[in-house]
């Protein structure tokens, strides 16, 4: 959605006027029979109220704001060219319009990749201290797992506390054309991005508190805390 003229964002119906989804999944706003073509999502309605508050100048002054707060505390990453030594170091994109995910869909989210990490888990216990039976079932073959680079042989026999060789995993969400979620691919290493998801949403709530008024927003920075009991346990 463009930003219009101060002072005000204008009508929702407005942002929206001609505009066609055409065949993929929209976030916001889903089709309708009729001269509008496309209607608000109900989960974004009291966002959208809010951004028809908000003047220019305000959006303006908030994206100054979450700019120099990044800046200030490093949340920054490195663009490499041929033509630049070093690279260039630019903040961290965050949009100020938030996604607004419902609770109940969350819901359904977040039971699914438990079931997905819980297997990941179990597949890895399998390999090391289970004898391979996935392997031997023939479901894996044994030369994609001896010759993958994350296999350690050292580990094999080690048994870990609770079967949790996953403490932390990254998993890369999308939707599809018909707006279900489908998994990307899983980082079971280091996933750094949770650091991101941390602090967008700290430097929202500073620069734009108006978006959230009303609102029952699971927090995220309970985060920190969870690892550590994980890692203790």
């Amino acid at each position: 959605m463009g930003l219009g003229a101060a002072p005000m964002f204008g009508a929702v119906t407005q942002w929206f006027e001609g505009y066609d989804p055409d065949r993929f999944f929209d976030e916001v706003v889903e089709r309708v029979d009729g001269p509008a073509g496309v209607r608000l999502r109900p989960h974004y309605q009291r966002l959208a109220r809010a951004m028809e508050r908000l003047d220019l100048d305000e959006v303006n002054r908030a994206e100054r704001a979450r700019t120099a707060a990044f800046k200030s505390q490093g949340i920054t990453f490195t663009v490499y060219d041929d033509d630049t030594e070093g690279g260039i170091e630019r903040t961290f994109p965050m949009d100020l319009v938030p996604r607004v995910i419902p609770a109940d869909e969350w819901e359904h989210l977040e039971r699914g990749l438990v079931q997905r990490v819980t297997a990941l888990n179990r597949f890895l216990e399998d390999l090391y201290v289970g004898g391979g039976e996935i392997i031997e079932d023939r479901i894996v073959p044994r030369w994609l797992v001896t010759s993958s680079d994350g296999f350690t042989h050292e580990a094999l026999g080690i048994p870990v506390p609770n079967g949790a060789r996953c403490l932390v995993a990254g998993i890369d969400v999308i939707r599809d054309d018909e707006g279900t979620y489908r998994v990307l691919e899983d980082n079971l290493r280091c996933p750094s991005g949770v650091s991101y998801v941390i602090e967008n949403r700290a430097a929202l709530t500073r620069v734009m508190p108006q978006l959230f008024a009303g609102e029952r927003v699971r927090p995220v920075d309970q985060y920190g805390r969870m690892l550590l009991r994980a890692l203790q346990r």
